[in-house]
C-alpha cells in the first residue's frame, strides 16, 4: 500500500524538477512506500521530457501530462491519480 502521494504541479519548470524529487526521495525517511505524482500543466519547455525522465529512473515516479488549467485544475488531477492514504502538495 501507498502510504503518500505527493501531488507535483509542473508548469515550465525543467531545470528545478530534478532538484525538486530528489529531495523527496531524500526526505523519505521513514522508507514508508511514497509515489510522487508529476503532473506537467501543459509547458512549453522539456518539463514533459524531464518528467518523463524521473519516471524512467524511479518506479514511483507517475507522470500526467494534460493541457495548461492553472495550478489548482493541476493539483485535483493529481488528487484523481493519487493512491496513496496520505496526500501532500509541492508547489
Amino acid at each position: 500500500m501507498i502510504y503518500t502521494s505527493v501531488v507535483v504541479p509542473v508548469f515550465n519548470s525543467s531545470k528545478h524538477i530534478a532538484s525538486a524529487v530528489d529531495g523527496l526521495i531524500v526526505q523519505n525517511n521513514d522508507r514508508r512506500p511514497l509515489e510522487i505524482i508529476l503532473i506537467n500543466d501543459g509547458s512549453t519547455d522539456h518539463s514533459l521530457e524531464v518528467c518523463h525522465q524521473l519516471a524512467a529512473q524511479w518506479d514511483n515516479i507517475v507522470v500526467v501530462d494534460r493541457p495548461n488549467g492553472g495550478v489548482g485544475s493541476a493539483r485535483n488531477a493529481g488528487i484523481g491519480a493519487a493512491h496513496g492514504k496520505y496526500i501532500a502538495f509541492l508547489d
